[in-house]
């Protein structure tokens, strides 16, 4: 009976909300950076970026990058946003102007 609780508890524990840190792994993995680039970033060891990662990836109960942002997303959790180049469009003939 103390097994099945602890075992339970453990379990509740996974399901907790993303601590700011992994938040931060996760965004990103969602912009594509690896290990290092991500260490580099947060100014952190690319140990502790491993370990951050398999945190994320318990609480996800997944166990890799494309499955957490699968998840990440469907749970919201992170947000798809698809960056547009705006254009302004010259008020005398009408041509479409980019910002570069």
């Amino acid at each position: 009976m103390l097994a099945k609780t602890i075992k339970s508890s453990k379990a509740i524990c996974w399901e907790q909300q993303l601590s700011e840190r992994q938040t931060q792994i996760l965004e990103l993995v969602a912009q594509g950076l690896s290990q290092r680039e991500m260490s580099e970033q947060l100014a952190v060891s690319v140990h502790t970026v491993r370990e951050h990662l398999k945190i994320l990836y318990r609480k996800l109960r997944v166990n890799n990058r494309l499955a957490a942002l699968s998840v990440a997303l469907a749970k919201g959790m992170l947000t798809y946003r698809r960056q547009v180049k705006h254009t302004a469009t010259c008020p005398q003939c009408g041509f479409h102007l980019s910002p570069n």
